[in-house]
């Protein structure tokens, strides 16, 4: 499975004998080039964007961001509503799903499912497009 946040992926020891450390594992943040532990996925989220916002500073990009929600200083028409859908597996299976709406200046619809997947739907174009 890939990394399905911008600068953060989930690491875990296939070979540990820690039940956590196998299964679950921890989060790491590619922060100042270096990857940083986190035990909570929140917080290396928050610590890789918050690297990105000090680095760059009023030339960021919402899609340089995994949640630019946070930050209404430089994105204060950025909006973001959450609702449950029907999402569909890779069997064809519906399942419901939260995903969050993020309408602004760059696209239409930014559908960020609950399992990291996100699908995005450009301005003037018809195809939507699929991130992880």
């Amino acid at each position: 499975v890939g990394c399905k946040w911008i600068g953060v992926k989930n690491v875990t020891e296939k070979n540990s004998n820690d039940t956590w450390a196998k299964v679950v594992g921890w989060y790491e943040a590619h922060v100042s080039g270096e990857w940083m532990p986190f035990s909570q996925l929140t917080d290396a989220i928050k610590a890789y964007d918050d690297h990105i916002v000090q680095v760059k500073g009023e030339f960021t990009q919402a899609s340089d961001l995994n949640m630019p929600e946070n930050y209404p200083e430089y994105f204060p028409n950025f909006t973001l509503q959450t609702e449950t859908v029907a999402k569909e597996d890779n069997n064809g299976d519906n399942h419901g799903a939260n995903y969050a709406i993020q309408d602004n200046e760059d696209y239409d619809k930014n559908l960020r499912f609950s399992d990291g997947e996100v699908v995005v739907k450009e301005k003037n174009d018809p195809q939507t497009k699929t991130e992880s």
